[in-house]
């Protein structure tokens, strides 16, 4: 371990923390006064933030190995200080942001380093790290003393944009103080003398036509002194490079003189519609020194210009517009690349890697292309979602219905599944039309903190089938560590019998993974054994394992065949083992002999297989729906109208240019791709699942699952043994002969807890809700790991003896609640009302009291009725060993239709009462 401190000779000249009213005034200039005789400011005794780098691509690494963000503190003093308890802080409203551990010293003229990691560790002598990052866009960032108010040193209310690997701070010269950034970081080091300082680059109007001029506005930090000059570069697409000088006058533009904000124009008539208009703004001081903005410090990490693009009336279009502006297209048709610049949504990007990517498709005329965004400089695709540093623009040339992809990322959100967003794009090239494509997002750090996801976890793309560890592989996140965690995966699932079952259920997140697998299946996604997935470990969390989804263009019954490939319009929604329900196990190979070990690993637990179809069963009845559906209200078939409507006038121009693909059949257009999608797969699709494997048949797939069905508390820890809470538990018991689908479903009362999609408790089977899922694991005593128990969690709140708990179902009904008998209403059979009652007093009468006039509430000696007076009662009954009861109730003839009937159950051997229920005579 290793503190990064650094003694220095030479003092920093002009460092010192700003007066708040002149920080308010002036931005992110620190106005400093000097004392007599002096160049040190006033406060200059106090340390400093002299450096910071908060976009670290390719610099410094920590101990992990990652480019971390950090910050440089300066100690300019003549004697040590002590840093204990001293903080460091991004959000001016919490100045205790992170604080520096005990025995902290900063020596005279030394520095310090601290990541800005967001990891979070503070141990003197040792590498310390905040627990929060910098962000490159700019946010306020602080010094604070001991105390927790007094200010040090701040960049107030925020610093300006930051740079790939350009660091920002104090220029260590003679003279007044100045910020600057510096192309080579020092950290630990005396920084260099910087340049002139450009800030907030504007222009008016934001989008041009070609008949106005536009003015472009930039406001420097400081006094470039006599002789110094401001210059515009600019240019109209690729044209070269067109140079104007800029004035603070207050005659071109900048509205006032000496402020300042220097100004200029590129008058109207320089460019056409649909062109790229973009500048540079370069200043040079008296002294020699030069800056520019944007900083393009690094050709291949950096934008080189500012801008925007001149519309162009005549693109028209529903659909969301990406335009793309490449100098060279052939290099971007290549695995290697080039830089272009992009304009979306109002927003200019420039100079973007792109790329193609994918492997069959990169013979293909339509490429899949990458676009990887500067660091700082992240897309926005959605003002509702957070910016990404990278997003896929795929081909529509494999699916001549340009659908499947949009059809089968909205399944798994549906789902509520991991899943990419999507959506269709018009792209225009160069000012020109070029393609229909699809937007998918990455997986990436990004989108697992949209999905909910630490992103701190193991992030592996996988191309084989979970049966190696190194080969095949390529690690996203945590690439400081090697794959052992993935071995351990896969040693655990190479395992048989009961000891596979034990590990699968103590190290996969299985809601998620019975979740994923479920609509892959609805929409019949062969090409995700082998690869096309990826799997993710929450590392830091619970330690559980989960696949996410990934390439969804062979969907819908387009699949990898023998000998066509990917390219062909065979079309499977019944062809067995490729369509079964449980393909991708040994047993259902895909065409080519792949299978998944992690998903045969599931199957073959004859629980968790039950809790998939459960899962399945839930979707196709959600999403794919029965067969004998009336056409009206078929959702996917409705979705292929909006897509249709949406997307018939672009794809007629992306027809024009490309042509309908020249594979399978070639007169397959558009509107018979969707026809073909509707006849050969949709329909004969629910035909095989719902009928050939559904219920009717004695199949795999289970009926619908019946409407609340009764569950009931078993085991309640809240004083574990250990003296440890986080080994607490409850355990919800499934007294049913079939599984049942607890998606929605929630636990309130003295804890809280809300059951994720994809839950399901098999039948006759036990879940466990825990506050720490590792913890629950390692319990010596009593239920924990090595059981194969199904444990969930964490769920809010700390759980006390005694504490109410209640069970409810997504429609808000109360099933059950801990500490006393649970009563359900099951339905009808013929002319008898079934209830059920679990969790009464073993082997002890049971007295039921109904109401056919209202649900109370009323007082009685025995708690809440949930009934309204007059009260009937019938004896007789009697709960058996388990302390369950099945209750039958004769609907004699001539009982009157739609009757309400309100009934609860005494539990006379604990005096009792159970929840109410209600039914409606039928």
């Amino acid at each position: 371990m290793k503190t990064w401190t650094r003694s220095n000779r030479s003092p920093l000249l002009g460092a010192g923390s700003p007066p708040a009213v002149l920080q308010r005034l002036f931005r992110h200039v620190l106005v400093l006064l000097a004392l007599a005789g002096s160049t040190s400011p006033v406060g200059a005794q106090d340390p400093v933030i002299s450096e910071f780098l908060a976009s670290n691509g390719q610099g410094w690494v920590d101990e992990d190995g990652d480019t971390s963000d950090w910050i440089e503190l300066f100690n300019p003093g003549p004697a040590p200080v002590d840093l204990s308890g001293w903080f460091l802080t991004d959000d001016q409203s919490d100045l205790q942001q992170w604080a520096f551990p005990a025995g902290t010293s900063l020596a005279p003229q030394a520095f310090l380093v601290v990541f800005a990691s967001d990891k979070d560790r503070a141990v003197a002598g040792q590498e310390l790290h905040t627990n929060f990052k910098l962000r490159a866009d700019g946010e306020y960032l602080a010094l604070i003393k001991a105390d927790g108010i007094q200010i040090a040193s701040e960049y107030a209310p925020e610093f300006p944009q930051q740079y790939s690997d350009v660091s920002f701070g104090y220029a260590f010269q003679a003279g007044p103080p100045e910020h600057s950034y510096f192309p080579v970081p020092t950290p630990g080091e005396a920084n260099g003398p910087g340049g002139p300082l450009i800030e907030d680059v504007s222009h008016t109007p934001h989008q041009p036509t070609p008949q106005e001029d536009v003015v472009v506005v930039a406001r420097l930090v400081g006094d470039l002194g006599p002789g110094g000059r401001v210059d515009l570069h600019w240019r109209v697409n690729f044209e070269p490079e067109n140079s104007l000088r800029m004035y603070d006058d207050g005659t071109h533009g900048d509205q006032f003189a000496f402020d300042g904000r220097y100004s200029t124009t590129i008058f109207a008539g320089s460019y056409q519609e649909g062109d790229l208009l973009r500048w540079s703004v370069h200043a040079t001081d008296s002294r020699g020194r030069t800056g520019r903005s944007p900083f393009f410090a690094d050709p291949d990490g950096s934008p080189e210009y500012f801008g925007t693009m001149v519309p162009d009336p005549s693109v028209q279009s529903p659909l969301a517009t990406l335009s793309w502006f490449v100098e060279d297209p052939n290099a971007a048709n290549t695995p290697t690349g080039t830089r272009c610049s992009l304009f979306y949504d109002g927003e200019l990007y420039d100079n973007v890697f792109v790329r193609i990517r994918g492997g069959v498709s990169l013979t293909w005329p339509k490429k899949n292309y990458k676009f990887d965004f500067n660091r700082g400089y992240s897309f926005r695709f959605d003002p509702l979602q957070r910016r990404v540093e990278e997003i896929n623009v795929n081909s529509s040339y494999s699916d001549k219905s340009y659908v499947r992809r949009f059809l089968a990322w909205e399944s798994y959100r549906d789902a509520g599944a991991l899943h990419c967003i999507s959506f269709p794009l018009r792209m225009q090239q160069n000012g020109e039309f070029f393609s229909v494509a699809a937007f998918v997002e990455q997986p990436d750090e990004d989108y697992l903190i949209r999905q909910g996801l630490d992103q701190e976890g193991a992030l592996y793309k996988m191309f084989n089938a979970c049966i190696d560890a190194h080969n095949g592989v390529e690690k996203k996140t945590r690439r400081h560590e090697d794959h052992s965690d993935l071995e351990a995966l896969i040693d655990g699932l190479f395992q048989f019998g009961q000891d596979q079952e034990n590990f699968v259920f103590d190290n996969v997140e299985l809601h998620s993974v019975i979740n994923y697998l479920a609509v892959t299946s609805l929409v019949h996604d062969n090409d995700h054994v082998a690869k096309n997935y990826y799997l993710y470990r929450d590392t830091e969390g619970d330690g559980e394992w989960t696949m996410l989804p990934w390439d969804k263009d062979l969907t819908f019954g387009r699949n990898f065949t023998l000998p066509d490939g990917v390219l062909s319009d065979l079309i499977w929604a019944d062809d067995d083992p490729y369509s079964h329900p449980l393909f991708g196990d040994l047993g259902h190979r895909k065409v080519d002999g792949d299978w998944n070990k992690l998903i045969d690993a599931c199957y073959r637990s004859p629980r968790i297989q039950e809790m998939y179809l459960r899962r399945l069963r839930s979707l196709i009845d959600r999403l794919l729906q029965a067969p004998d559906t009336p056409p009206s209200e078929l959702k996917l078939e409705a979705r292929i109208v909006e897509l249709h409507q949406q997307l018939e006038a672009d794809v007629a121009l992306d027809i024009a240019a490309w042509g309908i693909p020249p594979w399978g059949t070639m007169n397959l257009d558009f509107a018979g791709g969707l026809q073909q999608l509707i006849d050969e797969y949709l329909i004969p699709r629910r035909v095989h699942l719902f009928e050939t494997h559904g219920p009717g048949n004695g199949g795999l797939i289970p009926p619908a699952q019946l409407e609340s069905p009764g569950l009931y508390f078993g085991a309640i820890e809240a004083e574990p043994i250990s003296g440890n809470q986080d080994e607490d538990f409850i355990e919800i018991v499934n007294p049913h002969p079939v599984a049942v689908d607890l998606e929605g479903w929630s636990l309130n009362g003295g804890v809280n807890f809300r059951f994720p999609p994809g839950t399901v408790l098999a039948a006759g089977d036990s879940l466990y809700l825990s506050p720490d899922l590792p913890a629950f694991r390692a319990r010596s005593t009593g239920p924990g790991g090595g059981q194969a128990l199904y444990v969930l969690g964490p769920y809010q709140g700390e759980l006390d003896p005694g504490d109410p708990l209640s069970l409810f179902d997504p429609e808000g009904e109360l099933i059950n609640m801990a500490g006393g008998p649970s009563l359900s209403f099951e339905g009808f059979q013929g002319p008898l009302a079934v209830f059920q009652l679990y969790g009464a007093t073993p082997m002890s009468d049971q007295v039921i009291a109904y109401s056919l006039t209202g649900p109370g509430p009323i007082q009685s000696s025995y708690g809440i009725l949930e009934l309204s007076p007059p009260i009937y009662s019938m004896d007789g009954f009697s709960s058996d060993l388990s302390g369950a009861l099945e209750v039958k109730i004769f609907l004699p003839p001539g009982t009157p239709s739609g009757l309400p009937v309100w009934l609860q159950i005494l539990d006379t051997g604990a005096d009792q009462l159970s929840n109410g229920v209600s039914f409606t005579t039928p």
